[in-house]
């Protein structure tokens, strides 16, 4: 046993927003450190929807102390809201979970990755729940947005990323998604864990 020093530490700040439509969003981000090392960030926000959603609803993270990339946005479009609040009512409070950590063993393989750049070994998964229920597939897409400023290679080579249960690989998401400056996006119309591959053999 290492004693303590392998015990998790946990930081937390909350935030609370309320956009003009009346949605109401309380966020709380929270570091996981073992050994003084940031092993995990996260932000859980609820989600309060109105009536009648107009405004989308952005999820960020900043993921610096994790991954090679800065910060990670989960945007739901005001579709999206809207689906969700007609399928589940708007009484109801969304959990969106967004974690930024290292990739699990089975997701560094040769053979998970097809011989690709996993960028950092970071993996980063977004979850939505609604009291016992997980959302996670929709019809309306999200988007995710990576600030990947401080990556050094060329970030034209740069594609997200899911990771497929079902056949152990990662997989292109949609197009892979769109590079505008220090950004990349995807639209995405289904949750699971999401990567950033550098497309060029090792």
């Amino acid at each position: 046993g290492g004693g303590n020093s392998t015990t998790p530490s946990l930081r937390n700040v909350q935030k609370f927003l309320q956009t003009k439509d009346g949605t109401q969003i309380t966020s709380q981000e929270s570091k996981v450190s073992e050994n003084g090392i940031v092993v995990e960030e996260l932000v859980k926000s609820s989600i309060k929807l109105s009536d009648n959603p107009t405004n989308s609803q952005s999820v960020r993270l900043g993921t610096a102390n994790t991954a090679v990339v800065k910060e990670m946005t989960f945007e739901l479009s005001t579709n999206t809201l809207k689906e969700f609040a007609s399928a589940f009512g708007v009484e109801k409070e969304f959990e969106v979970v967004v974690t930024s950590k290292e990739a699990e063993q089975n997701q560094k393989t040769n053979y998970a990755r097809q011989d690709l750049y996993l960028e950092g070994f970071d993996v980063f998964s977004v979850n939505i729940s609604v009291g016992r229920d997980v959302i996670d597939s929709f019809a309306n897409p999200a988007e995710l947005t990576f600030d990947i400023s401080d990556v050094n290679y060329n970030k034209n080579d740069l594609k997200i990323y899911y990771f497929s249960e079902t056949n152990g690989t990662w997989v292109k998401a949609g197009d892979g998604g769109t590079v505008a400056g220090n950004k990349i996006s995807v639209q995405v119309d289904h949750l699971t864990d999401f990567g950033i591959i550098r497309e060029v053999s090792e």
